[in-house]
């Protein structure tokens, strides 16, 4: 019992929480200063190199301004007014947060009535409208406009991006000044973490140090080599506890890559026993393992120890905190 307590303290006292939140592309449109146009998606170039998307969303900001166009009696100019298009025909009108826009003229500030907000929602996509009078969309060119804002994306870019353009007198225009990027960036990076190894029927406690380079595509870890150093710590005898050193060299890489889902890793290990101290492990020792992070900084590796040139194969499995 004092064993697994000891083990158990050190795995409590190295937990800590990482988070790894997926940021998004954004893309914001101006409509001949009377209709605010914004379009958020996991990558922008999704529009570009996938035709149905374009389409798909063309046809739903076409059906959205005829079912407001159906509904206009219903909307109420003195009223914030939320429509919501699910496709299908599914379309919902509610009451919003009442905000009045106001216009900067040269006399001063004048009422211009509340902002309306319209929202269509795509499977990838979701486009929100926000203008003082949603009654009057049918007259804006908002389909059009979304194609030519298509055509004129920049570069693709590994960071989440928001790009601003402005519609006006027929013509759309890319606001340069506007344009920014939101990412964290590649890094090295030194951490270290505990676990507790089950090697021929004895758990054994583990604390490693690590040298990890991280490439991150949108604030989401996505290729990860590294070296470590593992020390095994065996509490057999807990008066004199040996402790075994491995190192190791290990990769790891995202698992839900091109899936839309939050980053999962998953990767392989080779290490070699540097230092031996007791009889738990043989001399010249190599392991094998491979890894899953089912959240973050949690990892399980099921692991082959490898005695000489294949001599003996010994399994055992890791399971790993704070890396």
């Amino acid at each position: 019992m004092r064993k697994v307590c000891l083990i158990l303290s050190l795995i409590i006292a190295s937990i800590y929480s990482q988070a790894q939140q997926k940021m998004s592309d954004t893309l914001i449109v101006f409509v001949n200063e009377r209709l605010e146009m914004k379009i958020i998606l996991d990558d922008l170039h999704h529009l570009k190199t996938t035709d149905s998307l374009q389409k798909s969303l063309n046809q739903r900001l076409s059906e959205f301004q005829s079912h407001v166009k159906g509904i206009s009696a219903e909307l109420d100019p003195e009223v914030a007014d939320v429509v919501k298009y699910k496709g299908d025909g599914a379309i919902s009108l509610t009451k919003g947060e009442q905000k009045t826009v106001y216009l900067v003229q040269e006399d001063g500030l004048q009422a211009s009535g509340s902002r309306d907000l319209g929202i269509i929602v795509h499977p990838e996509v979701r486009i929100e409208l926000r203008t003082n009078d949603l009654s009057q969309l049918q007259n804006m060119p908002v389909a059009m406009v979304f194609d030519q804002m298509v055509a004129r994306l920049p570069q693709k870019f590994k960071y989440a991006r928001s790009v601003y353009f402005e519609y006006v007198s027929d013509s759309l225009y890319i606001l340069p000044g506007k344009l920014s990027t939101n990412s964290v960036g590649d890094a090295l990076e030194l951490t270290g973490g505990v676990g507790t190894t089950l090697f021929k029927g004895h758990w054994i406690g583990e604390f490693e140090l690590r040298a990890d380079l991280m490439f991150f595509k949108k604030n989401v870890l996505r290729f990860n080599p590294y070296v470590s150093a593992s020390l095994m710590y065996d509490f057999r005898n807990i008066e004199s506890p040996k402790i075994n050193t491995f190192l190791n060299l290990g990769f790891r890489s995202d698992a839900d890559e091109g899936r839309e889902k939050e980053s999962r890793l998953v990767g392989f290990e080779f290490g070699y026993l540097m230092n031996r101290k007791g009889n738990l492990f043989e001399e010249n020792t190599w392991r094998f393992g491979i890894s899953w992070s089912p959240a973050d900084g949690i990892s399980v590796s099921p692991q082959m120890y490898i005695v000489g040139g294949f001599e003996k194969l010994q399994p055992g499995i890791r399971f790993s905190f704070g890396l």
